[in-house]
């Protein structure tokens, strides 16, 4: 199962360049994850779970078109992932049980921005699943 779940931000919240001082950044943190979870909750992604594996893809479309390193985008991916632990969907965030694609920026559409995070759902038992 493969499931599409659009974020609430128009640009990633976080990145690895972000220069805010830490309570700043902590507080940040604990909206990109409570969000994670709120939208985990409300996609029924913890139904049947907790799963053996997730694949787990971020996804940003920017509204303008400039040189983005998608390495950044990481600082808004862990959190999303802590998110999707919390829910319920898998047990731990680790690499037995979260398989991690590199975040993907899209070319600039004109439109305002958006991010998503698409989630595939291993529901076989973990020694079988390909990565």
């Amino acid at each position: 199962m493969i499931v599409d779940i659009p974020l609430p931000w128009l640009t990633p919240p976080l990145s690895l360049n972000d220069r805010r001082n830490r309570w700043s950044n902590a507080r940040l943190v604990k909206d990109v994850r409570a969000s994670a979870y709120i939208l985990a909750k409300s996609h029924r992604l913890h139904a049947g779970g907790p799963w053996p594996k997730i694949t787990v893809t971020l996804h940003y479309a920017p509204q303008v078109s400039r040189v983005r390193d998608s390495d950044n985008l990481v600082a808004t991916e862990k959190p999303l992932v802590d998110g999707l632990v919390d829910a319920g969907v898998v047990r731990d965030d680790d690499t037995s049980q979260v398989i991690r694609n590199p975040a993907v920026i899209h070319p600039a559409t004109g439109q305002k921005g958006r991010l998503w995070l698409t989630v595939q759902i291993h529901d076989e038992p973990q020694s079988e699943v390909a990565s």
